[in-house]
């Protein structure tokens, strides 16, 4: 027992003594122009922005994913080309990524999401061979939207007519548009008591369920006040009744 005591301290010391030689760069510098990427389908392209906020260059890789974050980017299909995959962006410096939609097949009735990659990789410089640095790559994801030409109406309006229904210990919340609702929060309260939850995306013509601790809150003409955020990306407060 002595013995395995001795090595478990070892170890820790010899793991101590790493991380304190270990110089770790943990800030990201790539900043991507915007929240949220629209693509209305009457256009040949979009562009998004990338900006090195840092003060040395770096290598940013970016692709296009259908929502699997664990997606590789060779094994991904998706209907959009993205160009350039991989550039180099100097301190200070911008470049524009353009993506553009190839006709594939994708509903007509409602929109489609995707996510946009961003891959930060920090440059090695000379000064830094035979230190002990630990490089950290940075991984940016965005929403892209697909909104056919056909849909009317917005987001904003999709973000109003959402209802709200207590089920068990749960809240659904039912969207009728054809517009995907970026819901950041939801709150129920009766009286001075109030639960807060935080929301996800809810789908067109479809429904989320959200869990909430104290379902004695959750009874019919309850408030609910909740936040998305627009296509602008500023968040938006409403109110409603479950």
């Amino acid at each position: 027992m002595k013995t395995c005591n001795v090595s478990s301290r070892i170890a820790l010391l010899f793991s101590a003594f790493v991380l304190s030689t270990l110089s770790l760069q943990a800030a990201a510098s790539v900043v991507i122009g915007g929240t949220r990427v629209i693509y209305q389908e009457k256009e040949r392209e979009v562009t998004v922005k990338l900006t090195n906020a840092g003060k040395s260059p770096v290598l940013a890789q970016s692709w296009i994913d259908d929502g699997n974050v664990d997606s590789k980017p060779d094994n991904i299909s998706v209907p959009f080309l993205l160009t350039p995959p991989i550039n180099r962006i100097d301190a200070a410096k911008s470049q524009t990524l353009r993506i553009s939609y190839t006709g594939a097949n994708l509903p007509q009735d409602r929109e489609s999401v995707f996510w946009l990659n961003v891959l930060e990789i920090p440059q090695m410089t000379k000064a830094m061979a035979g230190q002990n640095k630990l490089q950290v790559a940075f991984r940016s994801r965005i929403k892209l939207f697909f909104r056919p030409q056909a849909l009317t109406g917005d987001t904003s309006d999709a973000a109003k007519i959402l209802t709200f229904t207590p089920q068990g210990n749960n809240v659904v919340v039912k969207n009728p548009a054809a517009y995907y609702v970026s819901l950041l929060s939801l709150t129920v309260g009766v009286g001075t008591q109030k639960e807060g939850v935080a929301g996800t995306l809810v789908p067109p013509f479809g429904s989320i369920s959200l869990p909430f601790k104290y379902p004695n809150l959750l009874r019919a003409g309850a408030n609910v006040e909740y936040e998305y955020i627009n296509d602008w990306g500023a968040t938006i407060t409403l109110t409603s009744t479950l």
